[in-house]
């Protein structure tokens, strides 16, 4: 996953879509030098309303050139994207069995640690209603459907349901 963010060339008002890790340095009034006085800093940093300009030799075509940030967002390559394992189906039993400690991937995912360990470990021993668990596993799915694209979410989904898939 990669921040991108869409900035304004102020003179010409074409817009162009850069990586937030990109450096920039602060605009200066015309005829000042700012060499060794301004500090650089990565697009990711720069508020909308700032003016400055690239310092880098990745853009030479946007290099001298006034520039504003008119907005971000997050871009999910392909190739990445076809590689991502689809969140199971809240009815999935693995999400039960996960949230009751019946079976312990040894999560990474920290949210879901959390959730489990200090939300529904205190609660599920002494009410283990099919209607609570059911609340717990419908919890923990939409923790993991709101982060699929998140690294250790993804490793925790493998851990989880290539386990179960062998006995479905």
């Amino acid at each position: 996953m990669r921040y991108m963010m869409t900035v304004k060339d102020l003179g010409s008002g074409e817009e162009h879509e850069l990586p937030a890790d990109t450096v920039t340095r602060d605009a200066h009034a015309p005829g000042q030098s700012c060499a060794g006085r301004v500090p650089l800093l990565p697009l990711g940093f720069r508020p909308r309303e700032a003016v400055f300009f690239v310092h880098s030799d990745r853009f030479p075509n946007l290099r001298g050139k006034w520039l504003q940030v008119c907005g971000a967002r997050f871009v999910l390559h392909r190739r990445v994207a076809q590689c991502l394992m689809q969140v199971p189906a809240s009815s999935d039993r693995a999400w039960t069995e996960v949230v009751s400690e019946r079976r312990r991937p040894g999560l990474s995912f920290l949210a879901a640690k959390l959730l489990i360990a200090g939300r529904w470990r205190p609660r599920l021993p002494s009410d283990p209603s099919a209607a609570l668990v059911s609340k717990a596993s419908a919890e923990l799915h939409a923790l993991f459907a709101a982060n699929a694209t998140c690294p250790s979410v993804q490793r925790d989904l493998h851990a989880i349901f290539s386990f179960y898939s062998h006995f479905n």
